[in-house]
């Protein structure tokens, strides 16, 4: 049996992909559990990706940008795009047409019946986006998520009469 190196990264690429989107899952997860800690991570896990992306993006637009955050954020916020990016590529070849060419079997766009080229240099190129994705996400998303905590606590610090009084 031969696999073909193409179909074979392509598997891979989907395996990657599921990962990302448990990791976009978890991100949103922790950012709402700030506010609404009776949250599970069940309701946010069953959402679809394209939905977890928007609601994310969504929760991301209220941060405020304080100096020592603005990397991470704006890096999560480029994650987002780089998300968009990729899972626009997957959804053309996951509701793609297959037609029977001169050459084997041919994908196609369903929307626009263009010829959809999937090589293995095409998907290890995502996998490589997908898994820098998934680097940022966890290295940028607790800092952001302890900035969201940062307001109760100076407040709560605030309002804690002060033992030595």
């Amino acid at each position: 049996m031969t696999i073909d190196p193409a179909a074979a990264a392509y598997g891979i690429f989907q395996v990657v992909f599921a990962e990302m989107t448990e990791n976009l899952a978890g991100a949103l997860f922790r950012f709402r559990q700030v506010k609404q800690p009776e949250l599970t991570f069940k309701q946010v896990f069953r959402m679809v990706f394209n939905k977890l992306l928007k609601e994310f993006e969504d929760d991301l637009k209220p941060a405020s940008e304080p100096s020592a955050l603005s990397d991470s954020l704006s890096a999560v916020r480029d994650a987002c795009a780089a998300m968009k990016s990729i899972a626009d590529w997957r959804n053309d070849r996951i509701h793609a047409r297959v037609r029977q060419g001169d050459g084997g079997l041919a994908l196609y766009n369903w929307r626009t019946g263009e010829p959809l080229p999937i090589t293995y240099e095409e998907c290890e190129n995502q996998i490589t986006q997908a898994i820098k994705v998934i680097v940022i996400l966890e290295a940028h998303v607790p800092s952001l998520v302890g900035s969201l905590n940062m307001p109760d606590l100076i407040k709560q610090l605030l309002q804690t009469p002060d033992p030595l009084d």
